[in-house]
């Protein structure tokens, strides 16, 4: 029997008390169901089978039979629902529920994993927090990052050590100036919605590009490009760029059909393993890209649904806008500032690590930038502010708090460049009574923000806290800039790690907007330097002195390095947690 019709007769049982042992005859049960005594039977062996009821009949005219209702109506309910949920049959569960989010939200947590239906593989995922549409040329946090990864493929794409391998373009070559790039693209490639990809499409892709502010760091030596039809398309830059093909891993120049430049729509064409099935701010959906010039994914289909209230929230006094207060100064002695013995960090968050996880520390941080603009703070003042918002200190504050996360101390930007040592501030520090400090919504820059609320308030200073949601914190660095002294902020390499890392110091909007125009140029010019003369893999290391640069002057100071945990449930086979710390969805497969 099916089970909503089982369930109907089930509610006719609500009379008798959960767990209770209740006498009653054959013929009352019938009465309550309006059904024949044979029939009711049937019907009570099905409940008894389901586990919903325990069912002892008693033979003989008018014996009493032992009832105990052993689920309540709720407890049924959720049942039904979590098989159907199971079998993705998510719009009927959540009817079922009566539209309830908060127990829909917890059936589908409960029923994540990978899961085999008609001979398809299927994964349920759930995230706190709806995902914003996912096209390449806008700034992106992480998780869209990597769900971007999946949806578009790039001309050419990199590994691990920096080496470029083929991808959309097979083959490449460039002349001794590092001028002219001629890229041969693969035949037959196609969007997800079959239309072809050839030169003249990427041709129309990037000029496009070159004319977005996001590019203009990148792109401003682009000079022209040719195209023999239909593969082949030559690039010629206006200055050597011997790093100019691993630009093109980035997902910055994912190939999307050049009309999506200027549209808003969530249901995207892309050119990856998976196309976008749905995208609304309740769930998302991927199916496997049939039209994929690569290999197949082995996952049929992936459900990402967006569970509201996950994600922290900061108190009215936290994220309201204050008054800005007219500056005075207030003079703060060295001896002042205490100083702290610091536990070690336990960064095993119990809470979510079992004995199925797999964990890595980001390649990125968690980070201070220290505004150049408006009241700008002189180099003494920052340079406290570095000391006194350390990692360390920030983390005391947290522990006390009861509010640490997984992560490492920072000293650098990446957990693999070398420590940055501080430099002691000797001299008394004459600093700005009240201090403004602009992050965005993220659990980690919530809590740290208001710890080193609390740390600068021990100090007698007034501090505004203002939060940003993410496209905010980013439209306001591309357009008239920050107004507060501090910016917290974060980053995350992709998996083309040594390029993700040079266009963090080339073309972040948020590090530009606050380091200043002179320091920007500065950087700009450096790193132009490096792309006319190194090769990609060599990125990473040329870059180094350039982060630590911005340390020692004291723009920016890193806090800390997320730890980022995957519980698989012992259900995913095969695979790896990646650089954003999601599962490699293409690999999921399952026997079951």
């Amino acid at each position: 029997m099916e089970s909503i019709n089982l369930y109907r007769y089930f509610k006719r049982l609500e009379a008798f008390e959960v767990g209770h042992e209740h006498a009653v005859t054959l013929s009352d049960v019938a009465g309550r169901f309006f059904s024949s005594p044979r029939h009711t039977r049937s019907i009570l062996k099905h409940l008894s089978q389901a586990q919903w009821i325990t069912w002892v009949p008693r033979a003989g005219r008018n014996q009493r039979s032992t009832l105990i209702r052993l689920l309540s109506e709720g407890e049924v309910k959720r049942r039904i629902a979590s098989q159907w949920v199971k079998e993705g049959k998510y719009d009927r569960a959540l009817e079922f529920l009566d539209n309830d989010q908060v127990a829909f939200g917890q059936l589908l947590q409960q029923t994540s994993g990978a899961k085999i239906t008609e001979g398809r593989v299927n994964v349920q995922l759930t995230y706190n927090r709806p995902l914003t549409r996912l096209v390449p040329h806008i700034p992106h946090r992480n998780s869209e990052r990597f769900l971007n990864r999946q949806l578009y493929s790039c001309l050419v794409s990199m590994d691990k050590s920096g080496e470029l391998k083929p991808d959309v373009a097979h083959h490449w070559e460039v002349d001794l100036s590092f001028q002219v790039w001629t890229f041969y693209i693969r035949p037959s490639v196609f969007f997800d919605n079959g239309d072809r990809i050839d030169a003249k499409t990427i041709k129309s892709l990037l000029l496009q590009l070159q004319q977005h502010r996001y590019y203009a760091n990148e792109l401003d030596h682009l000079e022209s490009i040719d195209v023999k039809p239909p593969y082949v398309m030559t690039i010629n830059l206006s200055r050597p760029d011997r790093g100019f093909a691993a630009l093109l891993t980035d997902l910055k120049y994912s190939i999307q059909p050049p009309e999506q430049l200027t549209q808003n729509d969530r249901n995207i064409v892309g050119s990856g393993v998976f196309s976008l099935n749905n995208h609304s701010e309740q769930v998302l959906s991927l199916v496997a890209n049939e039209q994929y010039f690569g290999l197949r994914a082995l996952t049929d289909n992936v459900t990402i649904w967006s569970l509201d209230g996950s994600v922290e929230k900061v108190t009215e006094r936290d994220a309201a806008c204050e008054h800005r207060v007219s500056p005075t100064i207030k003079r703060i002695e060295p001896s002042s500032r205490s100083t702290i013995s610091h536990p070690a960090i336990d960064f095993e968050q119990n809470d979510f690590v079992s004995a199925t996880s797999r964990a890595r520390i980001e390649d990125g941080c968690l980070f201070l930038l220290f505004n150049q603009n408006g009241r700008a703070l002189t180099y003494p003042q920052r340079r406290w502010l570095s000391e006194t918002l350390s990692g360390e200190n920030v983390w005391h504050q947290l522990t006390l708090d009861h509010r640490t996360f997984g992560a490492e101390i920072a000293s650098n930007f990446f957990p693999f460049w070398h420590n940055v040592k501080r430099i002691q501030t000797a001299q008394p520090v004459d600093l700005p009574e009240t201090i403004q400090i602009a992050f965005y919504a993220h659990p980690g820059v919530l809590r740290s923000a208001d710890a080193a609320k609390k740390i600068l308030e021990r100090q007698g200073m007034k501090v505004e806290l203002h939060l940003y949601k993410f496209h905010e914190f980013i439209e306001k660095a591309m357009g008239e800039g920050f107004e507060e002294e501090l910016i917290m902020s974060s980053l995350n390499l992709d998996d083309n790690r040594q390029v993700s890392a040079l266009l963090f110091f080339l073309s972040d909007p948020v590090l530009h907007s606050a380091i200043g125009k002179q320091a920007s140029d500065c950087l700009i010019s450096e790193i132009d330097k490096i792309r006319a003369s190194s090769k990609s893999s060599d990125y990473l290391r040329q870059l180094e002195q350039l982060g630590s640069l911005l340390i020692h002057e004291g723009l920016a100071s890193p806090m800390f390095h997320h730890r980022q945990t995957l519980s698989f449930h012992g259900i995913l086979k095969g695979v790896e947690i990646t650089t954003w710390g999601w599962p490699q969805l293409r690999d999921v497969w399952s026997v079951d």
